[in-house]
């Protein structure tokens, strides 16, 4: 229970309004594109094909699932519920997507200018407010808070029932 409340947990005081506001955003990007990977005919079709390029066993069956924890992740990361697991998940489908396509496409150069070109990359973007989600939460603003008072209520209503 105790683990759950700190998975819970998010500070309050002020800098944590953006906190609210990268993990709103980037729950809507993810949102928005799994719906178009899921819903859309040719964002079906692309996100297909992309699988296909990278080799992935049952592309079609891949790139919907993808594309379903893309929209599902993406919503739950937006309305702050279960933000720290979200925010993992979509971190390791940014990780994902930066080591088998986005990598690829960056050209022949010295190691800084190579270096300077990845970080250019939005998938690194992604990955990195994935990262500060998962270590600081999701802010005050979220569903989370609501959910983490109500198991600390009930962790003291059993307390006091047992005590």
């Amino acid at each position: 229970m105790v683990l759950l409340l700190r998975a819970l947990d998010s500070p309050t005081r002020l800098p944590f309004l953006s906190i609210s506001l990268v993990r709103v955003a980037l729950g809507l990007f993810f949102a928005a594109s799994g719906w178009n990977k899921t819903v859309t005919a040719p964002g079906r079709a692309a996100m297909a094909e992309t699988i296909r390029s990278i080799g992935a066993p049952v592309p079609d069956v891949t790139a919907a699932a993808v594309a379903g924890c893309e929209l599902v992740f993406g919503v739950l990361l937006a309305v702050g519920l279960v933000t720290r697991a979200a925010a993992a998940v979509l971190g390791v489908i940014s990780t994902v997507a930066l080591t088998t396509v986005a990598v690829h496409q960056l050209g022949p150069a010295d190691a800084v200018t190579w270096f300077s070109d990845l970080l250019y990359l939005p998938e690194v973007l992604y990955l990195l407010l994935a990262v500060v989600l998962v270590a600081l939460g999701g802010g005050p603003f979220g569903l989370d808070r609501v959910l983490r008072a109500r198991v600390a209520a009930l962790r003291v209503r059993r307390a006091r029932q047992t005590g």
